[in-house]
């Protein structure tokens, strides 16, 4: 998933977004069944070559049917707290 000068695709940015999502959905959900309604990205600023991406996500509400969940990534390491 990525070009020839070593740049990750924005599309695999998009399912590492999703991923995190639905892992902060499910460590707050006692079902293991989950699927994506509406995933919304506000930017992707393509990182650099060859960094490593890192995503961090949360899930900050919790109704009968659905879930809320943001989540940041970023080309360096962070922790967000």
């Amino acid at each position: 998933m990525a070009d020839s000068a070593g740049g990750i695709a924005s599309g695999a940015i998009s399912s590492l977004i999703d991923h995190a999502c639905g892992i902060a959905v499910m460590s707050r959900l006692e079902r293991v069944s989950i699927s994506t309604l509406n995933l919304k990205i506000d930017h992707i600023r393509l990182p650099t070559a060859r960094s490593p991406v890192t995503a961090w996500a949360h899930c900050y509400r919790v109704s009968e049917i659905m879930t809320f969940v943001r989540a940041l990534t970023s080309s360096l390491f962070f922790h967000p707290c």
